[in-house]
């Protein structure tokens, strides 16, 4: 399961940034959001 996060944030890291920071027009906040984001996908036995 690491691996696939690793390659879903290689894949689309900067991508949803983009899309998050066109929506709320914040870098700061985007970048929260998106580390939220890939939070979620993290599953709870990896730490």
């Amino acid at each position: 399961m690491k691996a696939e996060i690793n390659t879903i944030w290689i894949d689309l890291n900067e991508e949803l940034y983009q899309f998050i920071l066109s929506k709320v027009k914040d870098e700061q906040t985007s970048k929260d959001i998106r580390q939220e984001v890939f939070l979620k996908l993290k599953p709870k036995s990896i730490n």
